[in-house]
């Protein structure tokens, strides 16, 4: 199903399973599952799941995860059928987010440098160095502290990942028939939410599924496709979906829209034909303010806004890891927002999920506490008592400048980076962009800075505007036809 933004694609896909669950497969002994790219957008799924239809739809052997749990369920059952040998013969390894704050862990490995990943040799779980490829945010570069790790069955989600895509393309009938047999006998049918944020591995589950006879039901939208970074094949699912010969369904209505000026849009959006942004009037207040990258919401001074999250924040300096632990304390009070890198921060300070002392300093923030009384209210975060060294310079200027918007009289704003914002919509959205205005422009659906437009260009239910800035990056213009 090819759902344009607002059409009630979640909505589609929350009933779809409740139809699955209660009536075509309702006396199989298999479960339905529900699985999307993102760990917010499963937990949407679930929630609205539970609404709909009552906690005992989600009852085992039914199931709402992400991607990364299905991996995780499908690489310990080809451990404990001995098809793969995990060092020292773990089989129920302990899976975090990232290395962050892990002993002998890095965060920055000088460009062209190697890092440490997993490989299969002969079924056994190996140690191989890399130069090229995604490299996760955080690794090991010494090979005796990453053996350490995994030796004591401690590994993140791209060691799973990287398990998994080695043993399917180590060719190997017994290894894909057993894979095929475990979707085959655990599910009955999957519904995939955003479809199109999939990569090469997700796909090859998808296609194990389908040879082991699970219903597939696919849903999203190939201009919402903005996770390149991260692999995701646009192309490939096209090329899966048209030669496993799925029926297509396209939903063009949305429900989203509030207003004539975005129901002219989003159609010409849609229909990939002309359209023209206009500027943000002087004295406008946005619900949302929207960019890139967080960088310039932090730098913007017009607007009292907080953001979101905090983009290249050094989060294994732990006065940095503290602070957005704050920040998530204060979006999630005011806009019951999550901060983006909120996980890998709780793992790098090692926080025990004691609020006392974000609550303190929250409390600072907006009485007139000093950034060093806020900051040593942050060193209660972690109970080694050990010495903190000083803040980085970023780190100080998102602090000053959370102080002065929390205190500034006005009513503040919520900033989001385009990925965060997926998914979600608000009364007006602003976009911070370089240009003064679009005028009959088109956007090309080839092109991932049209397709990252796109996404939050759809947010708003009633006006979406520029707001120009002077620094940072800019959208790729090109003359709507060239």
């Amino acid at each position: 199903m090819i759902a344009a933004p607002g059409s009630g694609k979640t909505f589609m896909a929350v009933e779809r399973f409740g139809v699955l669950r209660f009536n075509h497969h309702e006396h199989d002994h298999r479960g339905i599952a529900a699985v999307s790219f993102a760990r917010s957008a499963s937990d949407e799924l679930l929630m609205r799941i539970r609404r709909r239809w009552g906690a005992q739809a989600v009852r085992w052997p039914n199931r709402v995860s992400t991607f990364d749990e299905l991996h995780r369920s499908v690489l310990r059952h080809l451990l404990g059928r001995g098809l793969l040998t995990w060092p020292n013969h773990h089989i129920n390894l302990q899976v975090k987010d990232s290395w962050g704050r892990t002993p002998g862990s890095a965060s920055r490995v000088g460009r062209g440098r190697p890092w440490l990943t997993i490989d299969i040799d002969d079924g056994k779980i190996c140690i191989v160095e890399r130069t090229e490829g995604r490299r996760p945010g955080v690794v090991f570069v010494k090979r005796k502290l990453y053996e350490e790790q995994l030796g004591a069955g401690i590994c993140t989600h791209d060691e799973v990942r990287a398990a998994l895509a080695a043993a399917l393309g180590a060719d190997q009938a017994e290894i894909r028939q057993a894979i095929c047999s475990f979707l085959g006998t655990s599910y009955s049918h999957l519904v995939v939410d955003e479809i199109y944020d999939l990569n090469e591995l997700d796909l090859e589950l998808l296609c194990a599924c389908d040879d082991a006879g699970v219903g597939l039901s696919m849903l999203g939208d190939p201009w919402q496709t903005i996770y390149e970074f991260r692999g995701s094949r646009p192309d490939l699912v096209k090329s899966f979906a048209e030669d496993r010969k799925f029926v297509k369904h396209e939903v063009i209505g949305s429900h989203r829209y509030k207003s004539e000026e975005m129901q002219d849009l989003a159609t010409r959006l849609v229909e990939g034909g002309t359209f023209s942004i206009r500027a943000a009037e002087p004295g406008r207040i946005p619900t949302v303010l929207l960019a890139r990258r967080w960088s310039p919401l932090w730098d913007q001074t017009e607007l009292p806004v907080i953001p979101g999250g905090c983009g290249r924040l050094d989060q294994s300096s732990p006065n940095s890891a503290a602070f957005v632990l704050l920040l998530n304390e204060v979006t999630t009070d005011l806009f019951d927002i999550a901060v983006t890198g909120f996980g890998e921060a709780q793992i790098a300070l090692r926080w025990d999920g004691d609020r006392g002392a974000l609550r303190e300093a929250r409390e600072a923030l907006v009485s007139g506490g000093t950034p060093g009384d806020i900051w040593e209210l942050l060193h209660a975060l972690e109970s080694s008592g050990r010495e903190w060294p000083a803040p980085k310079a970023t780190a100080v200027h998102h602090l000053e400048r959370l102080i002065t918007v929390l205190n500034g009289g006005q009513g503040p704003i919520l900033g989001l980076s385009v990925h965060q914002a997926k998914g979600l919509q608000w009364p007006h959205v602003d976009v911070l962009d370089p240009a003064q205005a679009y005028v009959n422009y088109q956007l090309n659906q080839e092109s991932a800075e049209d397709r990252l437009l796109y996404v939050a260009l759809t947010r708003a239910e009633r006006s979406v505007r520029l707001r120009p800035m002077h620094f940072g990056y800019r959208w790729n213009y090109r003359p709507p036809g060239s």
